[in-house]
């Protein structure tokens, strides 16, 4: 708002709420003063899409500038050749609302205060365009739930069109498309629809992932090239795809790693080597592109309360290794989550979960040590059983 005191030009502009079949344009009001009276605040919110093209490119020549970002709530527009959209019945589903004070006056720095009435959001992911993959279930739909009752506008891609249906209906009705993350003209469809249903994107979570036990000696041919298609070259799609349209001030990009990328466990040779992968594009995109703004983070996770935890270690050469416990203990599910939040309000370069964790990234290499000196008594009896036994993938996949 102080730089919008600061514009060059001193003509005012009124911007106001019309009706949802109203096609009125930008208007210069000259030096009249903006119309704030309760007559004209009364006019209901309509159209919220407009609020994208004021946040990415302002107007050019009268003076509204984009540092309002996605704080600005129910600026609807008239005048200066730019025609108002039509209405956005998803971010009025998604929680955008307006009070009594439907509409919205500025002045310019010689006219008085800016922002009459103006509504501003104190949350900071109040507004943003999120799109997570392997958002049917697991940290994915929890983590789009979460950021749906904070006021973000979320898309959803995954596998399973009746779980996405329903993360999608406790989102408001957020749009989702079944998309396999192995496909790369698939995640180019689908995530283009999805932006376009959005209108912009500021973040991308990459969290499509699977898992599944894997002797590297004598074990199931073909689990280790699925790992690779869906946990690195999936994310790999999925960044590459969804990168342009970060790639701006203010965007974001989480690749959801793993603990397997720092410490490597027995059985877990294929899960771990893709997800060092994911941690290496990671670090790489980071650096690709810090010359627009963009920042990247890369997600690390222990044992957390998912389907993906109970059914990698649920298998009964698993219970053999570990006693029929875990390696780590298992942490609630709300950790990973509160953990991806927490990244995507800071654009975190880390971000971590469970809390004992986080000092292990730099002292992975004393880590790996450590947990290669542990005795696992029934390390080899579990190799054995993981040869002969026939599990399936945390997530189903679908034939190629």
């Amino acid at each position: 708002i102080q730089r919008a005191q600061r514009m060059q030009g001193s003509t005012p502009i009124a911007l106001g709420l019309p009706g949802a079949n109203d096609q009125q344009h930008l208007r210069p009001i000259g030096r009249q003063q903006p119309d704030c009276s309760a007559n004209a605040r009364s006019q209901p919110l309509q159209s919220l899409d407009i609020l994208g093209d004021l946040v990415g490119h302002g107007l050019t020549g009268q003076g509204l500038v984009t540092d309002l970002k996605d704080r600005v709530v129910g600026i609807d527009l008239q005048g200066a050749g730019k025609k108002v959209t039509e209405v956005d019945t998803f971010a009025q589903r998604a929680g955008f609302r307006h009070g009594a004070n439907t509409r919205t006056c500025f002045t310019s720095a010689t006219r008085g205060p800016l922002g009459h009435n103006l509504r501003m959001s104190s949350q900071p992911l109040f507004g943003k365009r999120v799109l997570i993959t392997g958002a049917a279930r697991g940290i994915g739909a929890a983590v789009a739930r979460n950021l749906h009752q904070q006021g973000a506008l979320v898309a959803l891609l995954g596998l399973e069109p009746e779980l996405l249906a329903e993360t999608s209906a406790a989102c408001g009705g957020a749009p989702w498309r079944e998309c396999d993350v192995r496909n790369p003209e698939q995640v180019d469809r689908a995530i283009g629809e999805l932006v376009e249903d959005l209108g912009r994107l500021d973040v991308v979570v990459a969290n499509a992932g699977i898992a599944k036990q894997l002797p590297i000696v004598g074990g199931q041919p073909g689990v280790f090239e699925a790992h690779m298609e869906v946990n690195l070259l999936g994310v790999f799609y999925t960044l590459r795809a969804a990168g342009p349209h970060i790639a701006h001030p203010g965007g974001y990009a989480l690749a959801v790693a793993s603990a397997a990328a720092v410490i490597q466990l027995p059985l877990l040779g294929a899960y771990s080597a893709s997800k060092a992968g994911v941690e290496a594009l990671g670090n790489t995109l980071r650096q690709e592109l810090r010359p627009t703004g963009a920042k990247v983070g890369v997600a690390y996770f222990a044992e957390i309360d998912t389907d993906m935890t109970s059914r990698g270690f649920g298998s009964e050469a698993g219970k053999m290794l570990t006693g029929g416990g875990t390696l780590s203990g298992v942490a609630p599910l709300e950790s990973a989550v509160n953990a991806v939040i927490r990244g995507i309000s800071r654009r975190s370069r880390r971000v971590v979960a469970p809390f004992w964790l986080r000092p292990v990234l730099p002292l992975r290499h004393f880590a790996q040590r450590a947990v290669e000196l542990k005795p696992l008594p029934k390390l080899e009896a579990a190799l054995d059983l993981a040869r002969r036994e026939e599990i399936d993938f945390t997530t189903h996949q679908p034939e190629s």
